[in-house]
């Protein structure tokens, strides 16, 4: 079972692939279509490892400083850092044009809750057996979008324009013929509810419970190419 955590002085992992190890690195979430990171040698998805890197103490408290988001961006360059010194990572960016979500507002306007001044900022994924749930606190538009990557397995680009913070809860009925769309770069609009559900479909949820609106069609996304990568020395 792979487990990875990030703790304010470190970044560990368990029993983890590689080629996780450079989607959290590069952004990409662990859902993501095989399509936006290719290339590298087989064994980056087959092999695990154990990762425990500390941070350095000063570090740490820059780290401190800085928004949610920031945060989020210098802990994946330190990532980025890290395989190219144990890994001899080569990696480059392209732009290609793929399957994506644009998520906007509805014509009724957003139902979202603003959230109070120094919350603490938290997102989590739930549910079991026919429901699943993404619950955000004190978090952007642009962080639920990217849940909705993960859930999706497809990338979902935020045109909402809005640019607070907020509380929010969705849950949805998954359907496996939506999420296999996903996957194979063919998108669907708006399926209906699976019969028999306890919530709607995500594409409803997200219009009933959150007044924002999912709408297929292709854009442009960051792809990355290993060129280069080799197994991680020794400590």
């Amino acid at each position: 079972m792979t487990n990875l955590a990030r703790a304010s002085d470190r970044f560990s992992a368990r029993n983890l692939e590689l080629m996780k190890l450079i989607r959290a690195a590069y952004g990409i979430p662990m859902a993501a279509e095989d399509s936006r990171i290719t290339g590298g040698p087989s064994w980056l998805r087959s092999e695990k490892y154990d990762v425990d890197a500390k941070i350095d103490g000063s570090m740490v408290d820059e780290l401190k400083t800085l928004s949610q988001d920031q945060r989020t961006l210098a802990q994946q360059q330190m990532l980025q850092a890290l395989l190219r010194d144990r890994c001899k990572l080569a990696i480059r960016r392209e732009t290609k044009d793929l399957a994506i979500y644009t998520l906007v507002s509805t014509k009724s306007g957003p139902k979202l809750q603003d959230a109070n001044p120094g919350e603490t900022s938290s997102l989590s994924y739930g549910g079991g057996g026919a429901t699943r749930s993404i619950t955000g606190q004190a978090r952007s538009i642009a962080n639920f979008a990217q849940a909705l990557s993960v859930a999706l397995g497809c990338p979902v680009v935020d045109k909402t324009g809005l640019t607070s913070k907020y509380d929010f809860k969705l849950e949805w009925t998954p359907d496996d013929n939506q999420e296999q769309s996903s996957l194979t770069g063919a998108p669907n609009d708006r399926p209906p509810s699976p019969p028999d559900s306890i919530a709607p479909s995500i594409f409803e949820a997200i219009q009933e419970q959150l007044g924002l609106k999912l709408v297929s069609g292709k854009g442009p996304v960051d792809t990355f190419v290993i060129d280069h990568a080799e197994r991680p020395s020794a400590n």
